[in-house]
C-alpha cells in the first residue's frame, strides 16, 4: 500500500514531537538553572547587606560575645562602642517607664534595627512572596537565630523583646531556618495587656 499524504503528515508530527520534547525539556532546565542562580545571587546580596550594616553587625557581636567592642554610626561617622552582657540585658528590658542610660538606648536602637531586618527577611520566605527556600539562609542566620531561641536567660530576654515590640516575623523565620519550635518569652505566657511602647530610635 502506497503511503498517502495523511501518513506522511503523521510521521512529520511524530518526528517533530520526538525532536521537540528534549529541546523543550532542555529549555525548561535552562530556565530553572538561571532562576536558581539569580536566587542565590539575591540571597548573597541580601546577606552581605545584612552583615555589613553597622547596627546588624553590632547586634551579631552582642549576641556572640559576652564582652567586646562594636562600631556604631554616630553623627555622620562611626564610634567605638564597648559593651558588656549585663549592659545588653539591661538595655533589652521591656518594663514600662524605665529610664535607660545612654549606652542602653544605643543597645535598644541596635536590636530594633536587627530584629526589624530579620522581620523584613522573613517576608522573602513567608506568605505569598516565598522568593526562596529558608534553607538558603541557614549558613547565614541559623547560628544567631539559635542564640535568640536558646533555653537560657539571655534567650528569654531576647524573645521578650521580640514579642513585646511585635517583630512577628522573627519567630516564623527562626522556625523556618532552624527547624526548631519558637520557645516564646515571658510575654507569651502572660494575659494580654496594653501594648508596650516601642523602643526609642
Amino acid at each position: 500500500m502506497v503511503p498517502g499524504p495523511k501518513d506522511f503528515s503523521d510521521v512529520a508530527t511524530l518526528v517533530t514531537l520526538i525532536l521537540g520534547v528534549p529541546a523543550g525539556a532542555f529549555a525548561l532546565y535552562q530556565y530553572w538553572d538561571a532562576r536558581r542562580w539569580k536566587t542565590a545571587e539575591f540571597v548573597a546580596q541580601e546577606m552581605k547587606a545584612f552583615s555589613s550594616g553597622p547596627k546588624c553587625a553590632a547586634a551579631c557581636k552582642m549576641l556572640d560575645w559576652i564582652d567586646g567592642n562594636a562600631v556604631l554610626p554616630a553623627d555622620g561617622g562611626t564610634e567605638k562602642f564597648e559593651f558588656k552582657r549585663q549592659t545588653v540585658l539591661r538595655g533589652l528590658r521591656t518594663n514600662r517607664d524605665i529610664v535607660f542610660s545612654e549606652d542602653e538606648e544605643k543597645i535598644r536602637d541596635v536590636f530594633d534595627a536587627f530584629f526589624g531586618t530579620l522581620d523584613a527577611i522573613d517576608t522573602y520566605v513567608a506568605g505569598r512572596t516565598r522568593l526562596f527556600k529558608p534553607a538558603l539562609l541557614k549558613s547565614h542566620l541559623a547560628y544567631y537565630l539559635r542564640i535568640i531561641n536558646a533555653d537560657n536567660h539571655f534567650g528569654l530576654v531576647l524573645r521578650d523583646f521580640v514579642e513585646t515590640f511585635g517583630y512577628d516575623g522573627v519567630p516564623h523565620l527562626t522556625k523556618a531556618v532552624t527547624l526548631e519550635q519558637w520557645r516564646g518569652g515571658t510575654q507569651s505566657k502572660r494575659p494580654a495587656s496594653a501594648p508596650a511602647s516601642a523602643p526609642s530610635a
